[in-house]
């Protein structure tokens, strides 16, 4: 094939690329103060790292591809279509990632954008109205449409929160991406292959500054190009000329490692209360380097789990087999899950949700007795806490009471509520309640929520302050005392092992 040579000469232009620009953008970014600083909470490195990387990823990137089509016209006019909508959408992308890693940005606000960059890539995507699932197509129709933005956002996303130590997102980018081009060999979409094979090489430039100990972060810039790229490229590789449709099964396959780990962050943080773009030390890196501990080691854990999803992707592809692609695939998480490497704690949740559902309705002694309570992070016994506030509570004529323990940086995450469920039910059409919201801090560190409501009509404000007061210490005096022992066994373990 003539272009080989092209490709591999603009590969490694984006490797060189990508490294030495790596090192100037991490001197304009100290400069500039575009860095993440620590906070003790989620960002626990030790120094201010500089961030925004993405933009260096994004320019090597655009360099090697205009290279390419210099060196090869014919290989150009293959990628010309593609790489102007990428490349002009990608750049948006790379902008407001840019912002939020300078100046952050609401939730909201960035969910905003990522819906308008998603829609502009699925405007070029007219021609696709159908998808191929176990060798049976279905025609969306108009449905496409929304269908396609919510994948491109929801992989945006799961990059997103993916980034959460060094290396992590250029890791399982880079495969993603040698997996996507080889999707395109065997599609014959060569122009999309030798993006997807430029954007690895980009990253793997990159990653010199990039790994363990990272010198320089690709910040939400970065993650959220390599999502966007992603779910772009997984869109066209994964498409059958023929028919117009897209292949299911094989773009879930190699998306299917951070999209369950979103997915599963959301059942997480849904479940106590929480907003879905808040931090936790839940994700799968996080797990993994709880086992295997911090940088490679870490990052080789993640090749293991995410090589054998890109490997079923293409061979499910090659041989045209949707059946034996999601068997593999679904063994692979299921053994994921059952280790507990990936989502088997929110595994749990969901089953005692649905558990203490029907506890509610056909077993209301049980519930009173204990409410309902999660722990899917950390070996504190907060259940003994939960018991003490819920018994002391429920004696002095409380209605509702909810304890969200979040202490990210010590490994911790337990959320649980009672609620009395015969005033509930009275209570709804009635505004007859008095409701106190209190941030738990120890040592000016935020480390959880406790919220108390209670009946207006059989309890004063004062008396109900009162127990509000007694709960928050009595909550307190047991997380500063839990936070001491944990300290003492951790250094007593790390002394033994000396």
């Amino acid at each position: 094939m003539q272009s080989v040579p092209a490709v591999l000469v603009s590969a490694l232009f984006a490797v060189v690329a990508a490294r030495f620009g790596g090192e100037i953008f991490r001197r304009i970014a100290l400069k500039i103060r575009l860095v993440d600083k620590p906070d003790a909470v989620r960002k626990l490195q030790s120094d201010a790292i500089p961030v925004g990387g993405g933009a260096v990823v994004f320019l090597a990137f655009l360099g090697a591809s205009v290279l390419t089509a210099l060196l090869n016209a014919s290989l150009g006019e293959q990628m010309l279509t593609l790489l102007v909508s990428f490349a002009t959408v990608g750049a948006f992308v790379v902008g407001f990632g840019l912002i939020d890693d300078k100046k952050g940005m609401n939730g909201l606000v960035k969910l905003f954008l990522q819906i308008v960059a998603a829609s502009v890539v699925v405007v070029f995507a007219k021609d696709y109205s159908k998808i191929e699932l176990f060798g049976r197509e279905f025609e969306l129709g108009h449905l496409f449409y929304p269908l396609a933005i919510l994948w491109l956002v929801g992989i945006m996303n799961a990059f997103n929160f993916l980034d959460g130590a060094d290396g992590v997102v250029a890791t399982i980018g880079f495969f993603s991406f040698v997996a996507i081009g080889a999707l395109g060999v065997v599609n014959e979409y060569w122009g999309a292959a030798t993006l997807a094979f430029l954007l690895a090489a980009s990253l793997l430039g990159f990653f010199g500054c990039n790994r363990p100990p990272a010198r320089l972060y690709l910040g939400d810039a970065g993650s959220l190009f390599v999502g966007f790229s992603i779910g772009v490229l997984l869109l066209r590789v994964c498409s059958i000329r023929s028919t117009a449709s897209l292949q299911v099964v094989p773009a879930l396959c190699v998306a299917l490692v951070p999209l369950a780990d979103a997915f599963f962050a959301i059942v997480r943080r849904l479940n106590s209360g929480r907003s879905i773009f808040s931090p936790d030390r839940g994700h799968v890196h996080h797990r993994l380097q709880r086992r295997f501990g911090k940088g490679y080691p870490l990052l080789g854990a993640l090749t293991m789990i995410q090589v054998p999803f890109c490997l079923t992707s293409v061979a499910g592809v090659y041989w045209r087999d949707d059946y034996v692609a999601a068997l593999i695939a679904s063994s692979l998480l299921l053994l994921f899950v059952t280790s507990g490497v990936l989502g088997r704690a929110e595994t749990r949740i969901l089953f005692y949700r649905t558990k203490y559902l029907v506890i509610k309705r056909f077993r209301r002694a049980k519930y009173d007795a204990r409410g309902e309570f999660f722990h899917p992070l950390g070996t504190i016994r907060w259940v003994d806490l939960w018991r003490e506030t819920l018994e002391a509570a429920r004696s002095s004529s409380c209605v509702s009471v909810y304890l969200d323990v979040d202490m990210p940086f010590a490994n911790e995450d337990f959320y649980s509520e009672w609620n009395n469920l015969d005033w509930t039910r009275k209570a709804r059409s009635t505004r007859n309640k008095l409701k106190f919201n209190i941030p738990l801090t120890v040592e000016g560190r935020f480390v959880g929520r406790l919220s108390l409501k209670f009946d207006a009509e059989r309890v004063s404000f004062a008396d109900a302050a009162a127990v509000v007061d007694q709960t928050r210490n009595r909550c307190l005096t047991f997380i500063e005392t839990a936070l001491k022992e944990s300290v003492a066994q951790t250094r007593e373990t790390a002394f033994s092992n000396v």
